[in-house]
């Protein structure tokens, strides 16, 4: 929440100081307690995507995307993160300036047979971008695939 991102700031800043944590005393803690007491963290309302939403998801595509290239480098992209289990941060680029090296080049994607093995040079849980495989297979006919979206 916004208020422990405040109170991790002051800690921080308090204890390079040397002055100690002022937000770990007893009145600190108690009136932090009584704060998120009065305005609880909503739950979290995403729900996973299921195959009958990937599969509705790139139907509808063909109805909203200008070109047929358009719609084929979503579909690969939606198929990619669903079988992939992949972040969008982990394989698109934020922009079109975006130099921070996760966006997926050519080189980075590799298909064999009915096989795609995929370089990913950094990841949320890769912070110090060692670089990961991820290997997908070929879905059934009728199925979104995206080994034959991106071959």
């Amino acid at each position: 929440t916004t208020i422990n991102m405040h109170l991790l700031a002051l800690s921080f800043f308090s204890k390079s100081q040397g002055t100690g944590d002022p937000g770990a005393s007893f009145l600190a803690r108690r009136a932090i307690k009584g704060w998120r007491r009065q305005s609880p963290t909503p739950p979290d309302g995403r729900r996973p995507i299921t195959l009958d939403m990937l599969k509705g998801m790139c139907t509808l595509l063909r109805g909203i995307c200008f070109s047929a290239f358009e719609v084929r480098l979503f579909k690969a992209a939606f198929a990619l993160a669903f079988y992939g289990a992949l972040r969008s941060s982990e394989f698109l680029a934020a922009s079109r300036s975006d130099i921070s090296g996760r966006p997926l080049h050519s080189r980075d994607v590799v298909t064999q047979g009915s096989t795609l093995r995929i370089h990913l040079r950094r990841s949320k849980t890769d912070q110090e971008s060692r670089g990961s495989f991820v290997v997908l297979h070929s879905a059934p006919k009728g199925f979104p695939c995206p080994v034959r979206y991106i071959s």
